[in-house]
């Protein structure tokens, strides 16, 4: 009976244990940094058996394609060289990259930018190497070194668009893409050609169809496992930050289209979690550490547009008492006031007691103790310390 009882437990414990150890190695996956996320990338692609499959001479071999997510495009500042910040910033090795990109650029220039798009950039026709070549009238040499470029600067693009965000070196954060508004709607622009890219297209069937006409030697199978599998935790990387960014994007509009603040609407993380059916921890390490230029040119890190509605509250509170003095003039708002002020202004109904409750949380004195301040020249200069981001 001892046992009867102790192996459920036991079958339960190894269940959750087979869900939380893949959950565990993506939310470490999520974590790395862009530029390990490439190289790895980068190693896919260098792969003779990546390439043979993407660039076959026989359409009947093609296995792997490229598909870019929705509204979604390279920026136009991956074309640029910006020699300027070899002497600012120390990277060595960017100086190598970007003599050997000058030489390819002017291969680009020759081939046009519809050309490097279509062949080099998002592969979306089903020529093979050498196909390629002909059609852009280029050597295959010139090729290849065109497809090692794009994956090599992958790696450094935070050289080519580093982040504005100094947070004393405490915290790096990535800037991984720009969102832009065109007459119709919001499209994002990303820094790094592999995310620009979108994912893997793999056909699984031609796989098995390929296998059972022994196209494969024995070596070459067990490298397509391996293969496989990395393309596939890349896509799950790329997918999960591109639904991010879509979320992001639907629920912020009114934010991303003047930058305001207080535009921004709640929205929490648990949410966005049941909305692309993943968990919250994932979330969150996706969110760590990136960020994104809004159309008003403004960087903002990814974990702004989450806000929970306590925080959304606090924060109103925060900027009406901070603007007193262009509300008032000289006169301290009471909470009262302020109470009035966030249902008119914001349609949002609070106690008097609970705004003394979130000022006192944001170290805000009274409106008494404020008045009490001899800051009458300069109202903004209220004795107002901010302890919240």
């Amino acid at each position: 009976m001892v046992h009867l009882k102790i192996k459920p437990t036991q079958t339960l414990h190894l269940r959750l244990k087979q869900k939380l150890i893949p959950r565990i190695k993506l939310a470490q996956f999520l974590s790395l940094p862009e530029n390990e996320f490439a190289k790895l990338i980068k190693e896919i692609e260098d792969n003779p058996l990546f390439r043979k499959l993407t660039y076959p001479t026989d359409l009947k071999e093609k296995i792997f394609a490229y598909g870019r997510f929705p509204k979604t495009n390279l920026s136009s500042n991956f074309y640029e060289l910006k020699e300027e910040l070899l002497g600012e910033r120390n990277f060595p090795e960017v100086e190598s990259v970007i003599n050997r990109k000058k030489e390819v650029l002017k291969i680009c220039k020759k081939i046009g930018i519809d050309n490097f798009n279509k062949y080099f950039l998002y592969h979306e026709g089903t020529s093979s190497l050498e196909e390629i070549a002909d059609e852009c009238e280029i050597e295959l040499e010139e090729v290849k070194k065109i497809i090692d470029l794009v994956n090599e600067i992958a790696i450094y693009s935070e050289f080519y668009e580093p982040t504005s965000i100094n947070l004393q070196g405490q915290i790096h954060y990535t800037k991984i893409a720009k969102i832009e508004k065109d007459e119709e709607d919001f499209i994002v622009k990303y820094y790094s050609p592999h995310l620009a890219r979108g994912r893997y297209l793999i056909n699984y069937e031609k796989i098995e169809k390929l296998k059972r006409e022994d196209f494969f030697t024995t070596e070459e199978l067990a490298n397509l496992k391996h293969l496989v599998k990395n393309m596939e935790l890349v896509n799950l990387r790329k997918s999960i930050l591109s639904q991010i960014i879509e979320k992001i994007i639907a629920r912020q509009k009114r934010y991303l289209e003047n930058g305001e603040p207080e535009e921004i609407q709640t929205y929490t993380q648990s949410e966005l979690a049941r909305e692309i059916a993943t968990n919250p921890s994932v979330i969150s390490r996706a969110l760590r550490y990136r960020s994104i230029e809004i159309p008003t040119g403004e960087e903002v890190p990814l974990q702004r547009f989450f806000l929970k509605p306590k925080k959304k509250k606090m924060e109103l509170v925060e900027k009406i008492i901070a603007e007193e003095g262009e509300i008032s003039g000289t006169r301290r708002l009471s909470d009262e006031t302020i109470k009035k002020i966030l249902k008119e202004k914001y349609n949002l109904s609070l106690s008097r007691r609970t705004i003394a409750v979130y000022r006192q949380e944001l170290k805000i004195s009274s409106s008494f103790q404020r008045a009490l301040v001899k800051s009458s020249a300069n109202p903004k200069n209220t004795n107002i310390t901010n302890t919240h981001e």
